[in-house]
């Protein structure tokens, strides 16, 4: 007796358990600033320099599956940019500005707490960056142009793989058949330029020479080059994800 009043219980949380969604897709939009390895802008004078407060925009998405209750799998992909904000150096420099965009390749696991009319969300993952880049570009000014140095000089600065690892804490919502979710998170990849280049063009190294001069050449790093240095990709954003369970 006690067998057939508890199979109808059971078939019905079964039942339940094979009705919830397992699999989730999202894409996101991010803002963010980038806290990796900057240098200072020019600021009005040779000598002086103000913080270049580098930050940009992040669009992806991203692809789970829960495997138990209010905890999942996921893989990520991020396209991330920065640039820094304006420097100059009047009648020398008009303008300069870095900036860097690179992609983000993640696996982690999400964790969920039920709160309110949502849940609460964790994020843990590790990953990596394929070679990148930064470049620096000056726009020169009129009292370069007796020196022969007029127009834009570059640099850019090759990087191969990065490493690292990114935690987000975030906010889930129903709506209907979708959510809404958003967050902060953080990023720390670290690379390095060994067996990669850097490329001047029409760049300024020195403003301090006299006379300056522009260098245009390719300079490698690593064994019979320039000593490779590492290069740390690191951020903190704010998030907006739109996704569905299936």
């Amino acid at each position: 007796m006690v067998g057939v009043l508890l199979f109808p219980i059971l078939a019905e949380a079964q039942s339940e358990e094979e009705r919830r969604p397992l699999g989730f897709v999202e894409v996101t939009g991010a803002w963010g600033v980038q806290l990796g390895q900057t240098d200072y802008l020019p600021d009005d004078a040779p000598d002086e320099f103000k913080h270049p407060i580098a930050n940009g925009w992040t669009v992806g998405g991203t692809v789970g599956w829960s495997f138990a209750r209010n905890l999942a799998v996921f893989a990520d992909y991020q396209f991330r940019t920065a640039w820094t904000r304006h420097g100059e150096i009047p009648t020398v420099l008009d303008d300069v500005q870095g900036r860097v965009h690179y992609h983000t390749i993640s696996a982690g696991v999400r964790m969920y707490r039920p709160l309110s009319f949502g849940a609460l969300r964790a994020d843990l993952a590790i990953g990596m960056v394929p070679p990148f880049h930064t470049k620096l570009k000056f726009e020169y000014g009129p009292a370069l142009a007796a020196a022969g140095i007029e127009g834009e000089g570059t640099m850019e600065n090759n990087f191969g793989w990065a490493f690292g690892m990114q935690a987000e804490l975030g906010y889930e919502i129903p709506v209907g058949p979708l959510y809404l979710a958003f967050g902060f998170g953080v990023r720390g990849f670290q690379g390095n330029d060994n067996d990669h280049d850097t490329k001047l063009d029409n760049f300024v190294v020195d403003l301090a020479a006299r006379p300056p001069v522009a260098t245009t050449a390719v300079i490698r790093h690593g064994d019979f080059g320039d000593r490779p240095m590492t290069y740390a990709l690191s951020d903190v954003t704010a998030r907006l994800s739109l996704g569905v369970w299936f």
